[in-house]
Formats: C-alpha cells, structure tokens, sequence
C-alpha cells in the first residue's frame, strides 16, 4: 500500500513555459511525469501503481522548481518538501512575540533562587512565588526553578537525577485567564528559548499527574544536570542501584524518622 507520494511542479518562470508534474512514490523508485494538471499526475501515478492513492497521502507542492528532469528525486523533492515545512514554521512562529527580556528574567530568577526541593515549606513557597511568571501576550504560565537534593536528600537512588533545571508550562486565555488546553507546539518554542534548541534531545518531559494538575493540563520539562550544572541525560532508570553509593539513605533514614515523606505535587508548586 502507497503511504505517501510526493507531486512537484517542474518549469520555467518564463512566460509559456512548459511546466510539467512529477510525482515520487516515497520510496523513491516510481516517478511518473505528467505535462497536464495534477490531477492527471496523480491518476497517471495510480495506473503506473495499480491502486489508489488516499487524499491526505499526496504532499503537493504548489510552487514552480526549475529542475530537470534526470534531477527530480526523492531526495531533490524531500529538500524542497522539509525546507517549506521550517518556512511555515517559521512564518507560524514569528507571529509570536515572546520577549527576549521576559526570557533572560524568567533564567535569571531561577538561577538568583535556592534550590527547590519539593517540600512543603516557607523557603520553597517564596522560591515558587519568585520564580512563577504568566506572559499575557501568548497566554503562557510559566515555572521555572533549580530543584535540587533528590538523591542525596533520600528521594531517589540513582545519583545521576539529583538535580535540574525544572520548567513548568500551562496555558491560558489572554482575555478572561481561564485554563485552556496545552498548547505544544508553543510550549516547544518555550524550551527551545529557555533551555537552547541543542538541549531538547535531553529533556525528560512529563504530562500532568495531580487532579489540579490535569485540571490545568500542566506539563513538565527537565534538564537533568551535573554538579557543575552542565547539561546530561541521566543513565538508567530514577530507582536503579547501579550507581548508588554504599550507605545511601532513604530520606526517612537521613531525617531518622518514620514520618512519611509529603512533598508538593510538581503539578502544583
């Protein structure tokens, strides 16, 4: 079955030129040319296959490329296919205006706050408090803090999650502030401006656990660092031993009680 198949309109700018279509299986191995409409590509296409091609499976390409005809490929359409999806992109993105300002803040508040661990106390409510910032342009609520101690505070047995950088993201209506829907393709362009595009392969992403935090659709974005605060991605699972220490203790053990451990949902910080 055809997934995919990619039509490229093929000529010249010139007034009467010939323009002609091509249309690429996305494998590569099928092209056929047509010098009628698209629709004729695409019907000519299905013959030469022998099965039907599917609406949203043919990518068109509206504008004119002057290549030959031993030069239409798959790689050559694919280019041209990747190079107008990062245009739209583009275009989609520079509607929206997210100060630079507003951004080096929001990285400097973190970085000027002590380390956030969890805890229901005074010092983490007014760390929560410096470092909570709403931008009313795109409607974007945003937490970003330094948490810290998971490991050696007892919470979590592999020393590679002791600490990160933590961006917490919700979204509401620029006019009435009520909750609305995650938005993901914005909250990417968050990460992107905050941890920088070559640390978003890193970023351990996690959707809303608490009731409020579902309520808000609050999303969370970690970047796991070393004690130096460098960027790492952490090896293993949170709970492994494999690198635990000898005479690690559990946070009851350090704290020499049987209290159990209450920490403040992240959904809600």
């Amino acid at each position: 079955m055809i997934k995919k198949a990619y039509l490229l309109r093929v000529g010249s700018r010139a007034p009467n030129s010939k323009r002609e279509w091509y249309i690429v299986s996305e494998d590569g191995r099928e092209i056929v040319k047509s010098r009628g409409t698209k629709i004729d590509a695409i019907v000519s296409f299905e013959r030469k296959m022998g099965e039907r091609l599917a609406v949203k499976s043919v990518v068109i390409f509206e504008g004119i490329f002057t290549l030959s005809e031993a030069a239409v490929t798959i790689a050559d359409i694919q280019t041209v296919y990747e190079a107008r999806i990062v245009q739209l992109q583009m275009e989609s993105m520079s509607k929206i205006n997210i100060s630079p300002r507003l951004v080096a803040y929001i990285k400097s508040s973190a970085n000027a706050s002590p380390l956030y661990d969890g805890l229901p106390t005074q010092e983490n409510l007014i760390i929560i408090q410096a470092c909570t910032h709403l931008d009313h342009p795109t409607g974007t609520r945003i937490i970003f803090t330094r948490d810290g101690g998971f490991h050696s505070g007892g919470w979590i047995k592999n020393p590679d999650f002791e600490q990160c950088y933590h961006l917490s993201l919700s979204f509401v209506d620029r006019v009435t502030l009520e909750d609305t829907p995650h938005n993901h393709k914005l909250a990417k362009l968050w990460c992107k401006l905050i941890y920088g595009r070559d640390n978003l392969s890193r970023l351990l992403i996690e959707s809303p656990k608490s009731p409020e935090g579902r309520i808000k659709d609050v999303w969370h974005y970690r970047l796991f660092c070393d004690a130096a605060w460098a960027p790492i991605i952490p090896r293993g699972e949170p709970y492994s031993i494999l690198r635990t220490e000898t005479g690690w203790r559990t946070w009851s053990e350090v704290n020499q009680t049987e209290r159990e451990l209450v920490i403040l949902p992240a959904d809600i910080r």
